[in-house]
């Protein structure tokens, strides 16, 4: 998905939200709220497959305008599904269905929110490779020459390298690494949406703007913030790279290229008009993950749609670090290697296996082309 709400979504004053969207809660556009989601006029122009649930909200459905969704052609259709009622359902403007399920099930991504808050907690407590520093009101990101995941620490008494900065420069070592941002310390973090400069210089979105390759490669973590406001001041300029908060965030810059994982609220308002827009994070290096990433969430009880989920889960077994859970189809003769991947299995007399379809061991490869050179990870 582009964007992930855990709470709310709130278009307020905006012009397009890109890509598939969830909204664990209420998901409500304003008169002068987005037109268009899903396919936008601007924009990546990475498209979902036809078909399909395009739209999920776990609460209520509200419009106040006539809004496009994925329309510009007669075979471009998906659904808009909701769990709770709708305010002017006629308003969305799909070929495909806007249809009620009270009885959808949400449980994968409530299990995923739990799984991106421990990845958010466990990436904030990587070791620095650098420090971001502010020069005469420029910001500067120096990576390293050697290290290929970059890790930034930007502590609470150091905000002001972004209330200050009219422009952000990346070095150009920055080229072909993996950037992670860590911005640490709870409360409310403020932001100036100035302009970002690449290795090369360029800035701005679209053709001959900032790297297309560089801004999948860049992760925003805030793991701790009540509120991530993005855009302050004067300043409305992209915002580049992908976001993972764990409180709410205001967008009022005019524009976000990368993922939105925003546990809590997002409000969308800019007098620019704003629009998210749907570039993968695909860095060239994946983020470590957490030893017990392995350890499935425990169900929890069902919630209120308005309300964000618990996101503190019940200890389950812990499955041993690094390991992969493939199902015994996948193996050769059906049977689990006698090496050190064979406790992967978390034993019981049925032989079932925790998905890792899900989310909870992705990127974990225990059994790879040495033991069985047919397995594909992909399966």
């Amino acid at each position: 998905m582009a964007v992930f709400v855990g709470g709310n979504y709130k278009g307020i004053k905006a012009a397009e939200v890109e890509g598939n969207m969830v909204v664990m809660g209420d998901l409500t556009v304003e008169r002068n709220g987005p037109g268009n989601f899903v396919s936008v006029g601007v924009g990546t122009h990475v498209l979902p497959n036809s078909g399909g649930d395009c739209i999920i909200v776990g609460g209520d459905l509200v419009a106040r305008r006539n809004i496009q969704v994925f329309n510009q052609a007669s075979h471009m259709k998906c659904d808009i599904v909701y769990k709770g009622s709708a305010t002017n359902k006629g308003k969305w403007k799909t070929n495909g269905r806007v249809y009620q399920d009270p009885d959808y099930d949400m449980s994968k991504y409530e299990n995923m929110m739990k799984i991106w808050e421990k990845k958010s907690k466990y990436w904030a407590s990587l070791p620095a490779t650098g420090t971001i520093y502010e020069q005469w009101t420029t910001t500067h990101i120096p990576c390293s020459k050697n290290d290929d995941i970059q890790v930034f620490n930007v502590w609470k008494g150091q905000r002001s390298v972004f209330t200050k900065a009219t422009s952000y420069k990346f070095s150009p070592n920055c080229q072909g690494k993996t950037i992670l941002i860590n911005v640490h310390g709870n409360g409310d973090i403020k932001l100036n949406a100035a302009a970002m400069h690449d290795f090369n210089n360029k800035q701005g979105y679209g053709n001959g703007g900032f790297d297309t390759c560089l801004k999948s490669s860049i992760l925003w973590n805030f793991p701790k913030a009540d509120n991530v406001d993005i855009g302050v001041g004067s300043y409305n300029s992209e915002f580049q790279g992908s976001i993972l908060a764990t409180g709410n965030l205001k967008m009022v810059t005019s524009g976000h290229s990368g993922r939105a994982i925003v546990l809590g609220d997002i409000t969308h308002q800019s007098e620019q008009g704003s629009e998210f827009h749907s570039y993968n994070f695909k860095p060239p290096f994946d983020l470590p993950d957490p030893d017990d990433i392995c350890e499935p969430p425990a169900p929890t009880a069902p919630i209120a749609p308005t309300h964000r989920p618990t996101r503190e889960p019940t200890k389950a077994p812990k499955l041993p670090a690094g390991c992969n859970q493939i199902p015994k189809s996948h193996l050769p003769n059906g049977k689990w290697p006698q090496s050190g991947c064979e406790k992967c299995v978390a034993g019981n007399s049925q032989n079932k296996y925790y998905p890792c379809s899900d989310g909870f061991c992705y990127g974990r490869d225990c059994v790879g082309p040495d033991v069985n050179p047919s397995y594909s990870p992909s399966e």
